[in-house]
């Protein structure tokens, strides 16, 4: 992005950062999409406690999150989020952010606040739900037995 000039912004996010060690690049970017799949789960959700989820239709295309209003045309979608994994030395590191207010975003975009959704308590829901899908992960690594 910084050789093409573009720019990523918005007046304000929710921003997730992360550090897993003992990981691929490759291993990290799986992770990224699980994460991403996880919050556009969050913002479903989200949607239908509020009843805005009928006004909106959320997906996730690779590691970005959009809604698209009900009955709208693909070119009508309007991004909710950033994200980005790069590899250090010893770790794979994430950033992935949920526009709050995407005023400055060179992208037609949306956030939280004009979807009713409530930053503080959405972060906290998500990565709450991330931690269990990782803890279910983990779980299925461990309960079986190795094949000889």
């Amino acid at each position: 992005d910084r050789l093409a000039q573009d720019r990523i912004e918005a007046r304000s996010m929710v921003h997730f950062i992360g550090e897993f060690f003992g990981a691929s690049l490759r291993e990290g970017v799986l992770r990224q999409r699980l994460f991403m799949g996880q919050l556009a789960q969050s913002v479903q959700k989200s949607l239908e406690k509020s009843g805005v989820d009928r006004r909106w239709r959320v997906h996730r295309d690779g590691d970005d999150i959009y809604l698209t209003p009900v009955g709208g045309k693909p070119e009508e979608a309007r991004k909710l989020s950033v994200s980005i994994v790069t590899a250090s030395a010893v770790s794979q590191l994430l950033h992935s952010g949920i526009n709050i207010d995407p005023a400055g975003a060179p992208v037609a975009a949306i956030g939280l606040q004009e979807l009713g959704i409530d930053p503080e308590a959405f972060a906290r829901e998500a990565l709450e739900a991330f931690a269990r899908e990782w803890d279910g992960v983990e779980w299925a690594c461990a309960k079986v037995r190795p094949v000889m």
